[in-house]
């Protein structure tokens, strides 16, 4: 893996994630009408059930089967990969390139933060080829990413806020899209279960 990718993933946690048990969480997006999926993922079991308006689906990682079992698969992945997207930079292999520091406004501050672009490959996953432009602080933390849909010149940016600690595990509750007052998507009721005594 490349050492950028690892530190970027280490400094959220992710050697502490072999320790995880279980992670639960509700992701949330706000607009009209509005998002809103329950997540149970039993880690060591590889099984996750999805709740939405009180109708819950389970699956098993490793047995996608039917059509709905990929539809929950795909909204899984899609949940997690916000989520935990400081692991998937490692898990699911994108090339990683570091562009230096740049000068950044976010909410009307400047900040001067590290650029680095992770690009998936165009044969991996159910979005191939996407670009995410990551804007990092000294400490390798996210402040806010740029979304390019099949590595476009142009995309969508959010800020990232509302950093919080599961336990050595580091995840963001709110993600904003530019100049907004109220956040686009957020990560509720997070709940984690470790093996060990980390939590």
């Amino acid at each position: 893996m490349p050492p950028l990718a690892n530190s970027i993933a280490e400094a959220h946690g992710l050697s502490s994630w072999e320790s995880v048990e279980s992670l639960e969480f509700t992701f949330y997006v706000n607009r009209e009408p509005a998002v809103n999926r329950h997540w149970k993922w039993d880690v060591t079991q590889g099984v996750v059930t999805r709740t939405v308006d009180g109708n819950s689906a389970t699956i098993e990682l490793a047995a996608i089967g039917s059509e709905a079992d990929e539809g929950v698969h795909r909204q899984f992945i899609n949940d997690t990969f916000w989520l935990l997207f400081p692991f998937s930079v490692v898990w699911s292999g994108p090339a990683v390139s570091d562009h230096g520091t740049i000068a950044l406004e976010i909410d009307g501050e400047q900040h001067d933060l590290q650029k680095v672009t992770a690009l998936w490959a165009s044969d991996v996953g159910y979005t191939p080829g996407d670009a995410y432009d990551l804007y990092l602080d000294k400490n390798l933390e996210i402040k806010g990413w740029t979304f390019r849909k099949a590595n476009a010149d142009e995309g969508k940016f959010f800020s990232w806020k509302q950093p919080v600690s599961l336990g050595p595990i580091k995840v963001y509750e709110s993600y904003y899209l530019k100049n907004a007052d109220e956040p686009f998507i957020e990560m509720r009721d997070l709940a984690i279960q470790f093996a060990t005594s980390d939590k």
